[in-house]
């Protein structure tokens, strides 16, 4: 988990979309880092990261880190207007 720093955005959506999509919960290490690292550049997520991200965490049944749906919730309030229904 070295490596969570270099995750942006997009890359830690992706990675924890994916892992729930297979129907995989990840050890703990990889989600809390990924999720800590989703606090830390929460300021860049796009509409479709923060739904994706939310998903993801609610369809493996994981609880989220302290500070990340507060995260979310802000970012999404932020970037509303881009939201593209799908």
């Amino acid at each position: 988990i070295a490596t969570a720093g270099g995750f942006d955005p997009q890359n830690v959506a992706n990675l924890v979309w994916a892992l729930a999509k297979m129907g995989v919960k990840p050890e703990a290490g990889l989600l809390k880092a990924m999720q800590e690292r989703a606090i830390a550049t929460a300021g860049g997520f796009k509409p479709q990261a923060v739904a994706n991200l939310v998903w993801a965490l609610a369809t493996m049944g994981a609880k989220p880190e302290a500070g990340l749906l507060e995260a979310m919730q802000r970012r999404a309030t932020a970037t509303a207007a881009d939201f593209k229904p799908q």
